[in-house]
């Protein structure tokens, strides 16, 4: 089994501890006992910070196998742009969120192959342009005109 797979089944194992915990606590409470509660208190707090662990284990391991992808140079012509919205809770009610400016281009090799770019080369680069597209894996390097 490989790496990948092994993390996300720890984190999925992690979510039933937290599950568990909250159960644990929520029923603890109705029962005489001090200890449930707190049982239940550690086992969330514990399955979060595994869970934290784990999702940057599989951070590392995504960036390496980024990095051990060849970086690929094509001819490439627009045909596609979007903007995409991420949305992260920040706590508390709070709510982020952050853009990132992505334009798909086609390619002979490898089809259609989107990328997310800086600002200046989406708002540089209208739909049809050609060019010379140099990346790696799903990271953008370059991209110039022809």
């Amino acid at each position: 089994m490989n790496k990948v797979k092994k993390l996300r089944i720890a984190s999925f194992g992690c979510v039933l501890v937290v599950i568990a915990g909250v159960a644990t606590a929520s029923l603890g409470r109705k029962a005489a006992s001090t200890v449930l509660p707190i049982l239940g208190f550690l086992a969330v707090v514990g399955g979060f910070i595994a869970m934290y662990v784990i999702d940057r284990k599989l951070s590392a391991v995504f960036a390496e196998q980024q990095a051990a992808v060849p970086m690929t140079m094509e001819l490439a012509q627009i045909v596609g742009r979007r903007v995409a919205h991420t949305y992260r809770s920040a706590g508390r009610g709070s709510v982020s969120s952050s853009d990132a400016w992505c334009l798909t281009f086609r390619t002979s090799r490898h089809g259609d192959v989107e990328l997310a770019v800086p600002w200046d080369v989406w708002k540089e680069n209208p739909n049809g342009t050609s060019g010379e597209l140099h990346y790696q894996g799903r990271r953008f390097i370059s991209f110039k005109k022809r």
